[in-house]
């Protein structure tokens, strides 16, 4: 169909099909534009966390006064003496579903503790899975009496630019009377390109 202006002297023919292809066209150079490239994957902030009876286990089977038991609200040194206890967190290799890398934000150890005093403990951030390229970032805290408290490592506590964290895991020293309540990591998930 052709459409004819008058416009004094000048006659202009428009054809309603070339305008229609020029109206989808603007479309999909606007639409590509806004999409996100490969290097702008789409992400969206989550957090992983679990109890510490599903991730985590005594470092030792037995010691001189130390009793680890595995419950569900806690990984709780029951004996009189420090236990260590280790915990490991998944990752995701391809970096989509879990923390890889340097997606993360950050990462920490919730502890209770259940004596009438403050407590000091110590909890290690082992990033790797071989001897070779393994990190160790150990970090302590105060866990006030009968409450609740983090160990929390974020990116400004590992080396490298951006931080990296491959394969996370932890490992504390219980006192009497303290247990790992839950592990966690707020990181970014890519949910498409």
């Amino acid at each position: 169909m052709k459409v004819i202006i008058n416009r004094g002297d000048y006659k202009m023919k428009i054809n309603s099909f070339q305008n229609l292809t020029l109206a989808l066209g603007t479309v999909l150079v606007l639409a590509a534009a806004a999409a996100p490239r490969a290097s702008q994957a789409a992400t969206i902030a989550s957090k992983w966390k679990s109890n510490a009876a599903g991730v985590c286990q005594s470092a030792f089977s037995s010691g001189a006064g130390a009793v680890i038991r595995a419950r569900p609200l806690a990984v709780q040194n029951e004996g009189a003496a420090n236990a260590f206890v280790t915990c490991s967190l998944p990752y995701d290799d391809e970096g989509n579903e879990l923390p890889t890398g340097g997606n993360f934000n950050d990462i920490g150890v919730r502890l209770v503790n259940t004596t009438a005093s403050n407590v000091e403990v110590t909890c290690t951030l082992v990033s790797g899975t071989d001897t070779a390229s393994t990190v160790f970032v150990p970090k302590a805290g105060i866990i006030s009496a009968n409450a609740v408290g983090l160990i929390l490592f974020s990116t400004t506590d590992l080396p490298g630019d951006p931080a990296m964290i491959e394969a996370p895991n932890f490992s504390c020293s219980l006192p009497p009377g303290l247990g790992v309540n839950y592990v966690y990591y707020y990181y970014n998930r890519q949910i498409g390109t």
